[in-house]
């Protein structure tokens, strides 16, 4: 299972979990090592602590250090097209992750603390007016569900390449719009699934202890080691890598809706009425499968060339190619089979200098564009690929 497939398409239920399981078992190598020598570590020195402050500092360092080897980890895969390795670009991903890990559980830390209060006035009321066990099983659906809606924003800001929070956080918020019941079904079978295996897994080890130690075993120290490593071990690989399939999943299908969008404004446009040169372009650009570029495995069907006799190649200086600036995403050339020719097409199509080009080119991988839609990534892509360039969309 080296080959790979990539997370952004649009998959059933149980494909996408079953993705989320195959990402796993081709990265486990590097997984498996980032796990021995962080979280085994970690466990020990909170089992070891006495101290109950400290303890939480550490329980709170080893989940975000956890999860920020699994972000890593995927967006390493994606970048590569094959498992990711520990390497300089690996640990520069992990800075950029833990980063916004803490800025991302602080700015969380700190809500909580002031949803706290109006949860306290709220349950105090309700204590006065329902049943006990009413109240609490209300609060519970109440944290529950807010703790699902800020997964996808979640997700989005730490995976964006760039890192203002509130804008990043906001888009996420947007992009989860008309897709919050699936997010729910999703994250309630995946949270199943952990807890069921977590369970069964710790019943198994007492009842070994048991066998062993004879009726009178009480856990210690060593099984606590065991329960937190294997907790924080089941959280990653069935509830946290699925999540990133769904969140990849909802870009997959925000990118065929504009597409769809896009077909549809383009039947619905009339032949008398003459198209500037950026429509004209944007009709006539073949759009690719898929938001990110496909290995040899799952390629796309290649796009079809532009029409020769057409002289007004999108431009962006010239005002043809428009970038609006109000996406998030941006074009990374990563190599050029005939850098000539990909020299030319970044002079007429971005309108650079031929010598901006030409150092551009020199010194791949390079970002090329920025602040681009989802739709205009898609056709800047279509466009530089058919000029022989190896693109990604970050």
């Amino acid at each position: 299972m080296s080959q790979y497939s990539s997370p952004f398409k649009e998959r059933s239920f149980l494909r996408r979990y079953a993705a989320a399981i195959k990402f796993q078992i081709q990265n486990f190598k590097v997984l498996s090592i980032l796990y021995i020598l962080f979280v085994i570590p970690m466990s020990y020195l909170i089992t070891k602590n006495s101290s109950g402050n400290i303890s939480a500092i550490l329980l709170g360092i080893l989940n975000i250090g956890a999860t920020t080897f699994y972000y890593a980890t995927f967006k390493q895969y994606i970048k590569r097209k094959k498992a990711a390795v520990i390497n300089s670009d690996f640990i520069g991903e992990c800075k950029e992750v833990f980063v916004k890990n803490i800025i991302l559980s602080l700015s969380l830390y700190a809500i909580s603390i002031c949803a706290s209060f109006a949860i306290s006035i709220i349950m105090v009321i309700s204590l006065y007016l329902l049943n006990v066990y009413i109240a609490l099983t209300l609060l519970i659906i109440a944290v529950a569900a807010a703790a699902l809606y800020i997964v996808i924003p979640s997700i989005h800001y730490i995976l964006s390449s760039k890192t203002v929070f509130i804008d990043r956080l906001s888009e996420g918020f947007k992009l989860q719009k008309g897709h919050i019941s699936g997010i729910l079904g999703y994250a309630l079978f995946s949270g199943f699934i952990y807890i069921t295996l977590l369970f069964f897994t710790l019943v198994l080890v007492v009842t070994y202890c048991i066998v062993k130690y004879g009726d009178n075993y009480e856990p210690g120290a060593n099984f606590t080691l065991f329960a937190m490593a294997a907790a924080q071990f089941f959280h990653c690989i069935f509830l946290l890598v699925p999540m990133l399939y769904q969140y990849a999943h909802i870009i997959a299908q925000k990118a065929a809706k504009e597409r769809e969008e896009s077909a549809v404004a383009t039947t619905e446009s009339t032949p008398e009425e003459p198209q500037a040169p950026a429509a004209a372009a944007e009709v006539n650009t073949p759009l690719p499968a898929e938001p990110t570029a496909e290995d040899a495995v799952e390629e796309s069907t290649p796009p079809a060339e532009p029409e020769p006799q057409k002289s007004d190649v999108p431009t962006r200086r010239k005002g043809a190619f428009k970038i609006e600036g109000s996406g998030f995403y941006s074009i990374e050339l990563c190599s050029a089979k005939e850098s000539h020719k990909i020299t030319e097409n970044l002079y007429i199509l971005l309108g650079y200098t031929k010598d901006e080009a030409e150092s551009i080119v020199n010194n791949l991988p390079a970002i090329v564009a920025e602040n681009l839609s989802m739709s205009e990534a898609l056709d800047l892509r279509a466009l530089l690929e058919q000029a022989g360039g190896s693109v990604n969309i970050k």
